[in-house]
C-alpha cells in the first residue's frame, strides 16, 4: 500500500497510489510474538502513539501496530458491513492475536468505527477503546504535548 501527500503547506492533496492494496497497509509487527494489536486510522497516528509511549515510559511497547490507511466508514446495516480489509488481512496473517486495542480518532466517525469493529469482530477477540487524552487523534495529542503548531492546513479546517 502507498499514498501520496503534498509537501506544500497550503495544500490538502492526498491520494492513494494507483494499484495500492489496502490489505497490506502500514504496520509494525511485534519482534516477539504478542497477542495484542493496536489499530489506528493512519500511519502518523500510529507513529505518534509510539512517540507518546517513548515520552511517557522511555520506550515504546513492542506490540503489533496497524494503520487502516483512512477512516473506516461502516454501512448503515451491520449485516452489510465488512471489517476493514487491512484488519482482516492482519488477523488472518497473525492468528495468535486475541486482543485489539482501538486507537481511532476521538470524533464521531472514529467512535462509530470503533463501535462497529467491536460488534463485528468474532467473540474470540477482546477489544479495548484507547482514545487520545487530548485532541482529535494521537498525532494531535503529540503536537499538543510538544507545543507544536501545525504548519499545514488539515482537511476540514478553514483557511487561516
Amino acid at each position: 500500500y502507498a499514498m501520496l501527500r503534498s509537501s506544500n503547506a497550503g495544500s490538502t492533496f492526498l491520494r492513494e497510489v494507483e494499484g495500492s492494496d489496502k490489505r497490506y497497509s502500514f504496520s509494525l509487527p511485534a519482534q516477539r510474538q504478542s497477542n495484542n494489536l493496536y489499530l489506528f486510522e493512519s500511519a502518523i497516528d500510529c507513529l505518534s502513539f509510539m512517540e507518546l509511549q517513548c515520552m511517557e515510559k522511555g520506550g515504546w511497547t513492542p506490540e503489533n501496530y496497524l494503520s487502516l490507511s483512512g477512516v473506516y466508514q461502516p454501512k448503515k446495516e451491520l449485516s452489510e458491513t465488512p471489517l476493514p480489509i487491512a484488519l482482516m488481512q492482519f488477523l488472518q496473517d497473525n492468528p495468535h492475536i486475541n486482543c485489539v486495542a482501538l486507537c481511532l480518532d476521538n470524533d464521531e466517525a472514529g467512535r462509530l468505527a470503533a463501535h462497529t469493529i467491536c460488534v463485528l469482530l468474532p467473540e474470540r477477540y477482546t477489544t479495548k477503546l484507547l482514545l487520545p487524552d487530548k485532541g482529535k487523534d494521537y498525532n494531535h495529542q503529540l503536537m499538543i504535548e510538544k507545543g507544536i503548531t501545525p504548519a499545514i492546513r488539515m482537511r476540514g479546517e478553514p483557511e487561516r
